[in-house]
């Protein structure tokens, strides 16, 4: 699961991964692969050379 927002609260994702867990649940053979969050992000291009990028991709390569 990968979460941006404009707050940068720890605790800012934790719905959203609270909801996808609830699914997630309804189904045996899934499991969450992980999470990644990225708080202070909200205007377009922002995020650009934030280093939450390469962990993102690190993330996708281990899925």
């Amino acid at each position: 699961l990968l979460t941006t927002a404009a707050e940068d609260e720890e605790e800012t994702p934790k719905r959203a991964e609270a909801g996808l867990t609830g699914w997630i649940d309804c189904f045996p053979k899934s499991r969450l692969a992980g999470t990644l969050f990225c708080g202070g992000v909200n205007a377009p291009r922002e995020i650009e050379g934030n280093a939450k990028l390469q962990d993102a991709f690190e993330l996708g390569k281990a899925v």
